[in-house]
């Protein structure tokens, strides 16, 4: 069996909650009934043991292993002599560890405890732990030979189904023995062995597959075939809280297994629905010849979508022409996450009226367009240039001139291009820093005196309010943050 990493793995989910009973007795090795029944005689006891499984078997987190395997190792063979010959250590916590028969000749792991032998922990949880561990040990031989100042602490019970893999891990308290055990994992599988869920009841204490509790932490997988391979289609990671409220982390969704399929990671919230997408081949109309900008290796670089208007259903991930319906801000990265292309569009359009570039966290241009897709100013600041244009881009930076500059003494920072209905840009205004430019020295324009007119050198607004104000342009990229404007803090990606 060639097992996978955990997101090729699937979860088999056994349903059935415990009903806890104060009651001593014997089952086979672990009673869905009452954890705190002693493991039979015909399972085997090893003293001061436990066994070294794969990655993440066993693991008692979500999200411990970045591997699950579902079968455990078998009982080394040079270990069955050995039963019930071990000691506790005499300065630590030992391990008991208890095996039963795994229907093909040999032992698996089923219970593991742990043990403070005489002298070990504090006296007062010793002296409570005494009686109950004294009832516990009363049918078991091998356990009573460890006398009566050892005390047993924890208990991990290990589930498996009729295949043998591991589907369930329970915690009981032997300080706590009249409370049920904890259910602390649960796993359900495909046919394939691959995992399909692996859930934390930490709130709902159920092994919930269809749907898993929302109040739960868990991570949920799907799979499917390309040319006979396996395919992951879906990683959903679920947070849940004891009041209701979930967020989901999409690690990967994917629409279909072939290579036209969307695919990327998305995030989730509750009361917002799908926050955010990133990944590729998504809003695939909302592309056209200028701004499916080319990176630094020729490829048209991912986009990443975020709503502006909650709530979005999760089924856009299953259905990604249901985004065309909202509105939505796109980012595209040109080179890497240092320049970013930025648009709004609402819903069921597929042009933007405004298009914004940053370097980092600055604008660096702006691009306005009518209601046809025309392009009818552009506003750079330090007569930034795309650094990559799309096959066909909008605006053609070479006819972007200083013609009419008549300040060429002075910096200048932005540069305001007004264009005719021939498409044809002129310089229509400018900032530049009121003294005159050290040609060895760039100004920064936050400690320059910044004058803002016309190219001719005239001054025509007092400040920069006034003049962003005339030419509708937003140094925050304002008209593509809509939801910053009413108080909403955009998800992080």
């Amino acid at each position: 069996m060639n097992y996978l990493v955990r997101k090729y793995w699937k979860l088999a989910i056994v349903t059935g909650a415990l009903a806890g009973t104060s009651a001593f007795g014997q089952a086979a090795c672990n009673s869905p009934k009452n954890w705190l029944e002693t493991p039979g005689t015909d399972t085997k006891v090893f003293i001061g043991y436990k066994q070294e499984q794969k990655p993440g078997f066993g693991a008692l987190n979500v999200g411990t292993s970045p591997v699950d395997y579902p079968y455990p190792d078998p009982l080394p063979r040079e270990m069955l002599d050995t039963e019930g010959a071990g000691k506790l250590s005499k300065d630590e916590t030992s391990d008991v560890s208890y095996y039963e028969p795994d229907g093909k000749g040999n032992w698996r792991v089923c219970r593991v405890e742990q043990w403070w032998s005489a002298g070990v922990g504090q006296k007062s949880l010793r002296d409570e732990l005494k009686p109950v561990t004294a009832r516990y040990v009363a049918s078991n031989p091998v356990l009573k030979k460890l006398g009566p100042e050892s005390v047993a602490l924890f208990a991990t019970l290990y589930f498996y189904d009729s295949k043998g893999r591991i589907i369930r891990l329970e915690q009981g308290e032997f300080q706590k023995n009249k409370e049920k055990a904890s259910i602390k994992i649960c796993r359900e599988y495909d046919k394939e062995d691959n995992l399909t869920l692996l859930l934390n009841p930490k709130n709902s204490q159920r092994c919930q597959a269809n749907p898993p509790d929302v109040r739960d932490e868990w991570i949920r997988y799907r799979y499917g075939k390309h040319d006979g391979k396996l395919v992951q289609l879906l990683e959903e990671w679920n947070r849940g809280s004891a009041s209701g409220k979930w967020g989901k982390d999409f690690e990967l969704f994917r629409t279909g297994t072939g290579p036209d399929a969307v695919f990327g990671a998305a995030k989730a919230r509750i009361g917002k629905g799908v926050t955010v997408i990133y990944g590729t081949n998504a809003g695939k109309l909302d592309n056209n010849a200028a701004n499916t900008v080319l990176d630094s290796f020729g490829k048209v670089g991912a986009a990443a979508y975020w709503f502006i208007k909650p709530p979005i259903p999760l089924d856009v991930l299953d259905k990604p022409d249901l985004l065309y319906q909202y509105e939505r801000r796109r980012q595209t990265y040109i080179d890497g996450p240092r320049v970013r292309l930025l648009e709004l569009f609402k819903p069921n359009e597929h042009r933007s009226r405004h298009r914004y570039y940053l370097v980092g966290t600055y604008v660096m241009r702006h691009e306005q367009f009518d209601s046809n897709g025309r392009v009818t100013r552009v506003v750079t600041l330090d007569d930034w240039r795309q650094p990559r244009p799309g096959p066909k881009p909008d605006i053609n930076d070479k006819l972007l001139t200083d013609d009419g500059l008549s300040i060429k003494t002075h910096q200048i920072y932005h540069r305001v291009y007004d264009f005719d209905s021939q498409g044809k840009p002129r310089l229509v205004a400018v900032s530049w820093d009121r003294a005159t430019r050290n040609p060895l020295k760039k100004t920064s324009a936050l400690s320059a005196d910044v004058v803002y007119g016309t190219p001719s050198g005239k001054e025509l607004w007092k400040s920069e309010e006034e003049f962003c104000k005339h030419f509708d342009f937003s140094p925050e990229a304002a008209q593509v943050f809509p939801d910053v404007a009413n108080g909403e803090e955009p998800e992080q990606i």
